[in-house]
């Protein structure tokens, strides 16, 4: 279970490099540079994981960037 949600935010990664840059730069209140360094840690295993850290991260940053993602759509399908 634990490598499970592991790969929950290794996914979240893996889909923020598919977004333009230019996206990613018009949006510096999402911390992009962070995620895809906690991705790479998950991948190439960096040492061990610190399972308490993937829980913190599961239950306060990833609903954190749900909110910031979210708020994002609105404006954008409001245009």
């Amino acid at each position: 279970m634990q490598y499970a949600c592991s790969m929950c935010i290794v996914q979240i990664g893996e889909m923020i490099s598919l977004l333009e840059d230019d996206f990613i730069r018009s949006h510096p209140e999402i911390p992009w540079r962070q995620i895809k360094g906690a991705r790479n840690i998950y991948v190439h295993g960096y040492g061990e994981l610190d399972l308490d850290e993937v829980w913190n991260t599961l239950t306060e940053s990833v609903p954190l960037l749900k909110n910031q993602i979210s708020e994002l759509l609105v404006n954008f399908e409001g245009k």
